[in-house]
């Protein structure tokens, strides 16, 4: 998934004064500015994650940020299927785990709880299984399209704050 980017750039006044900030200060406005534009699309976020439409494990939505390359905050689900759901996947092959024994060790405890030891319920594959794939159901998408504007606004207040 390529990167989402809202730009603090601004017009010449703002960039003005962000110059006459020192590189210590200028480097932690910009990191707690990108992180309330953040807050306002980690709210969407959720709500649109809540919709039904998506796991349940995507309603755990992360803010992370990072200053290396220049300041970022990512938001997104911490699901590692968000990756799939957000761009759909092909139809694709899915290996067999390995082994008769351990394929009933990877079972998780869930599973064999359910199935109360009748493993006639499980699922068993002795080969490779064709996987039909999916078609895309992108979330971080549409919610950066839906707060992108209030996200700059929210993003250029916290930046300028005490300055203006």
């Amino acid at each position: 998934m390529t990167a989402l980017k809202v730009s603090l750039r601004g017009d010449r006044e703002i960039a003005k004064l962000l110059d006459s900030l020192s590189g210590t200060e200028l480097v932690n406005r910009t990191r707690r500015a990108t992180r309330a534009g953040a807050a306002v699309m980690r709210t969407d976020l959720r709500a649109r994650a809540r919709s039904g439409k998506y796991p349940k494990t995507f309603q755990q939505i992360a803010t992370r940020s990072s200053t290396r390359g220049g300041i970022k905050t990512q938001v997104g689900p911490t699901s590692p299927l968000h990756n799939i759901f957000e761009g759909g996947a092909d139809t694709h092959e899915i290996a067999p785990t390995s082994g008769g024994a351990g394929i009933l060790s990877n079972l998780n405890k869930r599973d064999r709880a359910a199935s109360s030891g009748n493993w006639t319920d499980a699922f068993f594959a002795r080969g490779p299984v064709s996987h039909p794939g999916m078609a895309a159901r992108p979330l971080t998408t549409p919610a950066f399209e839906a707060t992108k504007d209030d996200a700059t606004k929210a993003a250029m207040d916290k930046l300028l704050e005490g300055i203006h």
